[in-house]
């Protein structure tokens, strides 16, 4: 069973956390968790949001099953919503509910077997790529990893997914420095973000 804990946090401990994390989020969450190895979820602030950094599998499976917690009307949903429109991993209710249907038919179990070879070829060319690096960045890795995978298996390599890359990065740029921006910009703010 999940048992969060709900602490609250100063306005100093705020502004220190937002601080490191800023900084470098890996360093950050590494120390966090030093700070109290016997814990596995660790409770931290960020500004104006309540964060959980949660180590062990099992807690990350109950988080997702409790809907309470699993919640889609955050902050962060909106940041993902601006960029990524009311789709399946944003929407809620019945509006999920359909979008879930209209994709069931192409995650059964036979179809997800059938992306085995396609997941195995990309794995194994990601595998050789690595042997010949001094040095990996996993995060750029793994996602031209997903990118490669999606473009075999569910697009069937389409010409385009190339320029689907280029937008991915794009997106993803825009979501960091979101939620990176200590406070939330209105959108009728004249920035360079807004345009």
């Amino acid at each position: 069973m999940l048992r969060l804990t709900i602490p609250s946090f100063t306005l100093k401990q705020r502004l220190r956390s937002f601080l490191a994390f800023a900084r470098d989020p890996l360093v950050y969450f590494q120390q966090l968790v030093a700070s109290s190895p016997d814990q596995e979820i660790h409770a931290f602030p960020l500004l104006y949001k309540r964060c959980y950094l949660l180590s062990h599998p099992d807690d990350v499976r109950a988080f997702f099953k409790r809907a309470d917690l699993f919640q889609k009307k955050s902050i962060d949903f909106a940041i993902f919503r601006q960029t990524l429109g009311n789709g399946i991993f944003v929407s809620e209710g019945e509006l999920w509910q359909q979008q879930r249907a209209l994709m069931n038919p192409m995650f059964t179990r036979k179809q997800v077997l059938a992306f085995v070879p396609a997941i195995a070829s990309a794995a194994e060319r990601m595998g050789r790529q690595w042997e010949t690096l001094p040095a990996i960045d996993a995060w750029q890795s793994n996602k031209a990893f997903a990118l490669r995978v999606m473009g075999e298996v569910l697009v069937r390599n389409h010409p385009q997914m190339e320029a689907v890359g280029v937008h991915f990065e794009a997106i993803e740029r825009y979501i960091v420095e979101l939620f990176q921006t200590p406070l939330p910009i209105p959108k009728w703010a004249p920035l360079p973000q807004n345009r």
